[in-house]
């Protein structure tokens, strides 16, 4: 079975969708398995300087409506597919979640105040990276693995942010 690679980000800043909610999906495939390998995220910005709370969850049931920006899915190589993971986007408005299989990871990052970041101070990027975890009995893992169209990896805010936070998001996957 081979192997294909995809990327798909944010082209601009996007405003992350209010409240303790989703504002990132990655969605498997009908007929691939997906594997994600890298979730980053830069540039984020309040009005006020602020620690925020994000969560990785997986789920078994992809969420639906909400205000989702299409993130285009562009092949690492030409000879590749076209990408088949069902949905690879942002929300600006929260979606309705599905069904939460857990939380694999939560981060507490630094969110800089608009001003201090049009000053040039800027915060490094974050990322959460799912290649060459080691599991259980040190068997190696190549990433968060999601079999159908219906399971999903998000990103979301643990709790609600005091204003509205914009950032740059980009992920990598792997199907075959």
């Amino acid at each position: 079975m081979s192997r294909a690679m995809y990327s798909a980000g944010t082209t601009a800043p996007f405003v992350a969708a209010a409240g303790a909610a989703m504002f990132f999906v990655i969605t498997g495939s009908a007929s691939k398995k997906v594997t994600v390998c890298h979730v980053k995220i830069t540039g984020l910005t309040l009005t006020a300087v602020a620690y925020l709370g994000v969560a990785v969850e997986k789920w078994s049931t992809a969420p639906t409506g909400g205000t989702p920006v299409l993130l285009a899915k562009v092949p690492y190589n030409a000879d590749y597919p076209a990408a088949s993971a069902a949905l690879v986007q942002v929300y600006t408005a929260a979606p309705t979640e599905g069904v939460l299989v857990g939380t694999l990871h939560n981060r507490r990052l630094l969110g800089q105040a608009t001003t201090a970041a049009a000053a040039g101070q800027p915060i490094p990027p974050e990322s959460f990276d799912f290649g060459d975890m080691v599991a259980h009995h040190h068997l190696r893992e190549s990433g968060v693995v999601l079999r159908d169209n219906t399971e999903a990896l998000s990103l979301a805010f643990q709790a609600a942010p005091a204003s509205g936070v914009t950032m740059d998001l980009e992920v990598d996957w792997v199907e075959e």
